[in-house]
Protein backbone atom coordinates (compact mmCIF):
# COMPACT_ATOMS: atom_id res chain seq x y z
CA UNK A 1 0.00 0.00 0.00
CA UNK A 2 1.38 3.38 -0.99
CA UNK A 3 -0.19 6.66 0.01
CA UNK A 4 0.62 9.66 -2.15
CA UNK A 5 0.54 13.14 -0.67
CA UNK A 6 0.47 16.14 -3.00
CA UNK A 7 1.57 19.53 -1.82
CA UNK A 8 1.34 22.78 -3.74
CA UNK A 9 5.09 23.30 -3.40
CA UNK A 10 5.79 19.82 -4.78
CA UNK A 11 3.40 20.40 -7.66
CA UNK A 12 5.08 23.70 -8.48
CA UNK A 13 8.47 21.94 -8.48
CA UNK A 14 7.62 19.74 -11.43
CA UNK A 15 4.91 17.51 -10.03
CA UNK A 16 7.14 15.50 -7.68
CA UNK A 17 5.24 13.58 -5.04
CA UNK A 18 6.11 12.35 -1.60
CA UNK A 19 5.29 8.67 -1.24
CA UNK A 20 4.63 7.17 2.15
CA UNK A 21 5.60 3.57 1.44
CA UNK A 22 4.40 0.54 3.33
CA UNK A 23 7.61 0.30 5.38
CA UNK A 24 7.36 3.89 6.55
CA UNK A 25 3.67 3.56 7.38
CA UNK A 26 4.36 0.33 9.26
CA UNK A 27 7.24 1.96 11.17
CA UNK A 28 5.06 4.91 12.16
CA UNK A 29 2.29 2.57 13.29
CA UNK A 30 4.77 0.52 15.32
CA UNK A 31 6.13 3.62 17.08
CA UNK A 32 2.62 4.79 17.91
CA UNK A 33 1.68 1.31 19.16
CA UNK A 34 4.82 1.07 21.32
CA UNK A 35 4.17 4.47 22.83
CA UNK A 36 0.49 3.77 23.41
CA UNK A 37 1.23 0.40 24.98
CA UNK A 38 3.90 1.85 27.26
CA UNK A 39 1.66 4.67 28.43
CA UNK A 40 -1.39 2.47 28.99
CA UNK A 41 -2.43 1.49 32.46
CA UNK A 42 -0.67 -1.71 33.44
CA UNK A 43 -2.10 -4.12 35.93
CA UNK A 44 0.23 -6.47 37.75
CA UNK A 45 -0.42 -9.24 40.16
CA UNK A 46 1.87 -9.70 43.12
CA UNK A 47 2.75 -13.08 44.60
CA UNK A 48 0.19 -12.51 47.35
CA UNK A 49 -2.60 -12.25 44.81
CA UNK A 50 -3.13 -8.52 45.27
CA UNK A 51 -3.57 -6.49 42.13
CA UNK A 52 -1.64 -3.24 41.79
CA UNK A 53 -1.98 -0.57 39.15
CA UNK A 54 0.33 2.15 37.92
CA UNK A 55 0.12 4.69 35.13
CA UNK A 56 2.57 7.00 33.43
CA UNK A 57 2.59 10.60 34.63
CA UNK A 58 2.04 13.46 32.23
CA UNK A 59 5.74 14.35 32.55
CA UNK A 60 6.81 10.80 31.62
CA UNK A 61 4.45 10.69 28.63
CA UNK A 62 5.88 14.00 27.45
CA UNK A 63 9.45 12.72 27.85
CA UNK A 64 8.58 9.56 25.89
CA UNK A 65 6.92 11.57 23.11
CA UNK A 66 9.95 13.87 22.89
CA UNK A 67 12.25 10.84 22.75
CA UNK A 68 10.27 9.32 19.89
CA UNK A 69 10.22 12.66 18.06
CA UNK A 70 14.00 13.01 18.46
CA UNK A 71 14.51 9.53 16.98
CA UNK A 72 12.34 10.50 13.99
CA UNK A 73 14.33 13.72 13.49
CA UNK A 74 17.60 11.74 13.72
CA UNK A 75 16.48 9.33 10.99
CA UNK A 76 15.38 12.25 8.81
CA UNK A 77 18.69 14.06 9.30
CA UNK A 78 20.63 10.88 8.51
CA UNK A 79 18.66 10.26 5.32
CA UNK A 80 19.22 13.90 4.31
CA UNK A 81 22.96 13.58 4.97
CA UNK A 82 23.17 10.35 2.98
CA UNK A 83 21.39 11.95 0.02
CA UNK A 84 23.92 14.81 0.23
CA UNK A 85 26.81 12.37 -0.16
CA UNK A 86 27.85 12.11 3.49
CA UNK A 87 28.21 8.79 5.29
CA UNK A 88 26.78 7.55 8.58
CA UNK A 89 29.06 7.54 11.60
CA UNK A 90 27.07 5.09 13.74
CA UNK A 91 28.72 1.64 13.45
CA UNK A 92 25.38 -0.09 14.13
CA UNK A 93 24.08 1.19 10.80
CA UNK A 94 27.12 0.94 8.57
CA UNK A 95 28.32 3.78 6.37
CA UNK A 96 25.29 3.87 4.04
CA UNK A 97 22.31 2.29 5.82
CA UNK A 98 18.91 1.77 4.27
CA UNK A 99 15.87 3.48 5.72
CA UNK A 100 14.59 0.07 6.77
CA UNK A 101 17.73 -0.70 8.76
CA UNK A 102 17.59 2.65 10.54
CA UNK A 103 13.89 2.30 11.33
CA UNK A 104 14.37 -1.25 12.62
CA UNK A 105 17.26 -0.16 14.85
CA UNK A 106 15.36 2.87 16.13
CA UNK A 107 12.28 0.76 16.84
CA UNK A 108 14.37 -1.73 18.79
CA UNK A 109 16.10 1.02 20.79
CA UNK A 110 12.86 2.89 21.46
CA UNK A 111 11.02 -0.30 22.32
CA UNK A 112 13.72 -1.36 24.77
CA UNK A 113 13.72 2.08 26.39
CA UNK A 114 9.94 2.17 26.75
CA UNK A 115 9.89 -1.40 28.05
CA UNK A 116 12.54 -0.56 30.68
CA UNK A 117 10.69 2.62 31.65
CA UNK A 118 7.46 0.67 32.04
CA UNK A 119 9.11 -2.27 33.83
CA UNK A 120 10.89 -0.08 36.40
CA UNK A 121 8.44 2.67 37.40
CA UNK A 122 10.72 4.04 40.13
CA UNK A 123 13.40 4.71 37.50
CA UNK A 124 11.03 5.71 34.67
CA UNK A 125 11.75 9.44 34.65
CA UNK A 126 15.50 8.87 34.93
CA UNK A 127 15.49 6.30 32.09
CA UNK A 128 13.48 8.55 29.78
CA UNK A 129 15.43 11.71 30.65
CA UNK A 130 18.83 10.05 30.16
CA UNK A 131 17.83 8.61 26.79
CA UNK A 132 16.29 11.90 25.68
CA UNK A 133 19.41 13.89 26.62
CA UNK A 134 21.59 11.45 24.65
CA UNK A 135 19.29 11.53 21.63
CA UNK A 136 18.96 15.33 21.63
CA UNK A 137 22.76 15.49 21.78
CA UNK A 138 22.95 13.28 18.68
CA UNK A 139 20.39 15.44 16.87
CA UNK A 140 22.35 18.54 17.88
CA UNK A 141 25.59 17.05 16.60
CA UNK A 142 23.88 16.14 13.32
CA UNK A 143 22.54 19.68 13.04
CA UNK A 144 26.05 21.02 13.45
CA UNK A 145 27.23 19.06 10.40
CA UNK A 146 24.17 18.83 8.16
CA UNK A 147 21.77 21.37 9.61
CA UNK A 148 18.16 20.52 10.30
CA UNK A 149 17.58 19.26 6.76
CA UNK A 150 15.62 16.04 6.80
CA UNK A 151 14.66 13.59 4.10
CA UNK A 152 12.53 10.47 4.21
Amino acid sequence: MTTTLNTSRANQAGGRRFRLGGLRALALAAVVALFGNACATVTRSSSSGEVGEHTWSSKDRTLAAALIASHIVDVGQTMGALKSGLSEGNPLYGSHPSLGRMVATKLAATGLTLWAANRFPALRTRILTTNLVLQVGIVGLNARYVGLKMSF
